[in-house]
């Protein structure tokens, strides 16, 4: 969107089938997701939202804006939109879970206060106007490396990185968590 739509949110353009279904997704992910996190079911919740974003994703790649860009511009401002107005979603429902991260795509979106302010019952409503400007792009998350991950499950297993447990007598150990 910064390199060929200015920094600017793309035109919607006529809605698509597709875009229709991506939709019906958004609603009942959201429906879904809100029943969980309103009953304390975090973690199903969040699964949820994973879902929706599963979604979106099949939605990018079926849609191929890389390629529609130059084959059919117009359908590549809807699906760039969309994904545009799928990701201010994705920051409002995923805040119980990231608030930080959710903060920071709020921020890359750039609209004023915060996911929460903007209220769960508008994620599933397209409001990112057509010509707003983005903020600046940057990566949400870092991949962690395997190698990086298996030198930490390692000290994990030592018992030095736990003084507290070691200086448990042995029947006590595994009684509660530390």
């Amino acid at each position: 969107v910064h390199k060929n739509f200015d920094g600017k949110v793309p035109d919607a353009g006529k809605e698509s089938n597709e875009d229709k279904f991506l939709k019906k997704d958004l609603q009942k992910f959201t429906r879904s997701a809100a029943e969980k996190f309103e009953t304390y079911h975090f973690r199903e919740g969040a699964l949820e939202v994973m879902n929706l974003a599963r979604a979106l994703n099949k939605y990018f790649d079926a849609n191929e804006p890389w390629k529609t860009l130059k084959e059919n511009p117009a359908k590549c401002s809807s699906t760039l939109n969309r994904c545009l107005q799928s990701v201010r979603s994705l920051a409002i429902l995923f805040e119980p879970v990231i608030p930080f991260a959710s903060a920071r795509m709020w921020k890359m979106l750039n609209l004023s206060g915060s996911p929460s302010a903007a209220g769960w019952e508008s994620s599933a409503a397209f409001e990112l106007k057509t010509g707003h400007s983005l903020g600046k792009p940057e990566i949400l998350f870092a991949k962690i490396e395997d190698e990086v991950i298996q030198k930490h499950i390692e000290q994990l297993g030592k018992e030095s990185l736990n003084p507290v447990s070691s200086n448990l007598k042995p029947q006590m150990r595994n009684s509660f968590y530390i």
